[in-house]
């Protein structure tokens, strides 16, 4: 099972710019960063990869990718997150991860692994109990259940 991802970091100083800005009236979005070799890149391309690919030679039947929501939707906001103009490996986290999967697929297109891609999104905090489960594919919601 693959269920890594990079981690963003946030610029403690850009909470302050945010929090001026809104006392004016203004939108503005905290910054984030991503340790070296932490970043999208790295992490959800690379690292996720090596993985696939170590799990081909290791023999493995089926490989369960945990990803993310939004891997189709390149303007999504968390693609902006550690976004260095002028860099395109940087930031695009979805997109990256997509493109992991997309790997994945056509690996297992080649081999006699099984795959399963997992897209959550829209953890809560709330308390359990019933609970609202939408399911679809690329990011189009197709069944509604209520738990």
């Amino acid at each position: 099972m693959l269920c890594t991802s990079a981690v963003p970091k946030i610029k403690i100083l850009s909470i302050i710019k945010t929090i001026i800005f809104k006392l004016f009236g203004r939108v503005s979005r905290p910054e984030f960063y991503f340790l070296p070799n932490g970043d999208p890149y790295n992490v959800d391309w690379l690292g996720a990869k090596n993985q696939i690919d170590a799990a081909q030679r290791a023999g493995v039947k089926h490989f369960v990718f945990l990803s993310s929501m939004g891997g189709t939707q390149p303007e999504n906001f968390l693609n902006t997150i550690g976004k260095v103009k002028g860099d395109e490996l940087s930031g695009n986290i979805l997109l990256w991860k997509r493109k992991a999967e997309k790997y994945l697929i056509d690996a297992c297109s080649t081999s006699d692994m099984k795959y399963t891609i997992i897209h959550p999104g829209g953890l809560t905090d709330k308390k359990g109990g019933a609970s609202e489960i939408l399911m679809g594919f690329d990011d189009e919601v197709c069944f509604h259940f209520i738990f």
